[in-house]
């Protein structure tokens, strides 16, 4: 591929990349009043001509016909770190297109000298690494994780500064790193919404109640979320729910502490919730007009199955709330909802899929977080002496030995995490951490017979 088709292949994966973050609602800007364009030209008064960026975001304020912020994105696909240069000249590029509000992001495939973060810091400029898919290993990190939350912060930091600044640097399981206003992430989503509105005034503060100019209040389109931003979803409720206390088995109490405080949302779990017209036993429901979740009562409280609906329906909530008021009264949750094959993951076939394998990722990031399996899979490798990480961190086959690994890790994680075996085992694939070579029947994900305690 020549250094054109290079160029222009990358400038379309940014812009695939930063109209789906938009679209799925979860930034704050409303996708309604966003418009996106690739190599769109802007007035300078010094050229007196127009200046062709890679992309634009244009975002506007209800009714108004006139832009209020323009973001623009700069895309290099070098095969060495990018100059400071570069970002000085992008700089002087921001300041002559006329308007107010215009901000740069600069996006690029390698690492950036040093002096690029200080250019950066002073401009107000946002940079961010997409690793190439040759540096991306899906394998756990060697490196202990810590469980307390800013520790955990500063470790982000870290990885993220030397996946910004080393050329060869590999990322494990994570392929986007950013930098806005010196704090280096690995979480974009952060980064973009603190880029976004740094200089706006919110109504209120960022952790919950505050509503900035452009939040998106009406979205109806179901987009795709992937595993990455489900994880960081669940991250950002857990950390604000349980703050510096262990997050270990999740403790649901502090969680819908926080949403009630937060959304206004009730919790109801005294109820029988009684029968599906087709469909049998109604689980639970999400009741828009109410703001209300409810849980049957038929399901014994802090059980596996019980704890999984629930989070399952927070899912809902969190992801899916604008959408299920553009269509339903009530939302309601059957056995038969949390049914998934193992290695499906074409979600894309109907809406309906979509809606429920996103809730049942959601649920299964958050009761069995990312980091905390790790730590817990970190101290068994250790203690059951595996080795051999050739097939896989955990190998699954018809061995005696390679059965008793499984069998010991599986227990270890579902007291852990207070999960049935089924969430533990699909949790570890998802996370690459288990290689299952058995050769078994595909079999429903989350609820394998009608037992109240299965999970």
């Amino acid at each position: 591929m020549n250094t054109v088709k290079k160029g222009n292949a990358f400038e379309d994966e940014v812009f695939k990349f930063i109209q789906d973050y938009v679209n799925s609602g979860n930034t704050w800007l409303n996708p309604n009043y966003c418009t996106f364009h690739q190599k769109k030209g802007y007035y300078s008064k010094d050229r007196e001509s127009d200046i062709i960026v890679d992309i634009s975001i244009e975002c506007f304020l209800k009714d108004k016909n006139k832009y209020s912020q323009l973001i623009i994105i700069e895309c290099k696909n070098y095969s060495t770190s990018i100059p400071v240069d570069d970002i000085e000249e992008f700089n002087s590029k921001l300041k002559q297109i006329t308007g107010v509000n215009v901000k740069g992001m600069f996006f690029s495939k390698s690492s950036y000298q040093k002096g690029a973060y200080n250019v950066a810091k002073n401009t107000g400029m946002a940079l961010v690494r997409i690793l190439p898919n040759s540096q991306i290993e899906w394998i756990l990190e060697r490196n202990p994780i810590s469980s307390d939350k800013l520790e955990r912060q500063k470790e982000d930091m870290i990885i993220s500064f030397r996946a910004l600044t080393e050329d060869n640097y590999v990322g494990y399981s994570h392929n986007v790193f950013s930098y806005f206003n010196d704090i280096f992430t690995s979480s974009f989503i952060n980064t973009f919404n603190r880029f976004v509105f740094t200089n706006y005034s919110l109504e209120k503060n960022l952790t919950g109640k505050k509503i900035p100019t452009h939040k998106n209040k009406s979205n109806n389109t179901l987009i795709y979320l992937g595993f990455d931003e489900l994880e960081n979803q669940t991250q950002s409720l857990l950390q604000q729910s349980h703050k510096y206390s262990d997050i270990i088995p999740i403790d649901f109490t502090k969680v819908i502490s926080y949403m009630e405080n937060l959304y206004d949302v009730r919790f109801v779990f005294s109820e029988n919730l009684g029968l599906h017209n087709t469909k049998g036993e109604i689980l639970g429901i999400m009741d828009v007009k109410s703001n209300t979740i409810k849980i049957t009562n038929k399901l014994e409280k802090n059980s596996h199955r019980w704890r999984f609906t629930l989070a399952h329906e927070i899912g809902h909530y969190i992801l899916h709330s604008n959408f299920i008021a553009e269509k339903y009264d009530l939302y309601s949750e059957v056995e038969s909802n949390f049914f998934w094959n193992e290695n499906d993951i074409n979600i894309k076939n109907s809406v309906k899929n979509r809606l429920e394998w996103q809730a049942n990722m959601f649920a299964n990031c958050i009761l069995m977080p990312r980091h905390e399996v790790f730590n817990v899979i970190k101290e068994l490798v250790k203690k059951l002496q595996i080795s051999n990480f050739n097939n896989g961190i955990i190998y699954l086959d018809n061995q005696s030995c390679n059965i008793h690994n499984y069998n010991c890790v599986i227990e270890k994680l579902k007291r852990t995490f207070n999960v049935s075996a089924a969430i533990a085992t699909i949790r570890l694939k998802q996370l690459r951490i288990l290689n299952d070579v058995r050769i078994i029947e595909p079999k429903k994900l989350f609820f394998v017979n009608k037992t109240k305690n299965n999970l």
